[in-house]
């Protein structure tokens, strides 16, 4: 069985926490479980929105290891989970620090963001169990 062609789209997160807190009617508690996969800029948006509404936040950004060691040292097919059609083949040792760069500028602008407003912000690995990084 197929997933539903709207299961198969890329998330705009920034624009789904918004329309969150726009549903919220009073105080609450947002507990964000994410890749965090997006614009730095609009996720922190959609998380100032929340808070705007007077919710506590929590951000839970869940990364798999390989994410944020890049151990690959070869020659790598890369496929986008959003997008199963696009692959990318590529020399890894090539990319690896543009990969590392970048991806520390993320973390580091979501992690900027989240003490600016506040927010509890935690970076759990896949291989630590759920209810141990809780």
């Amino acid at each position: 069985m197929s997933l539903p062609k709207v299961w198969l789209c890329e998330t705009d997160l920034g624009s789904v926490l918004q329309a969150a807190a726009d549903l919220l009617r009073r105080r609450a508690l947002a507990v964000v479980i994410s890749d965090l996969l997006d614009a730095p800029r609009s996720i922190i948006q959609g998380l100032a929105r929340l808070r705007h509404r007077h919710c506590e936040v929590l951000v839970l950004h869940v990364v798999d290891p390989a994410e944020l060691e890049f151990p690959f040292t070869n020659w790598t097919l890369f496929r986008d989970p959003e997008s199963p059609d696009l692959r990318l083949r590529l020399d890894a040792r090539q990319i690896r620090q543009a990969y590392l760069e970048a991806l520390e500028s993320h973390l580091a602008q979501i992690r900027k963001g989240c003490g600016s407003m506040n927010i509890d912000y935690c970076l759990l690995e896949t291989r630590t169990p759920f209810d141990q990084a809780l």
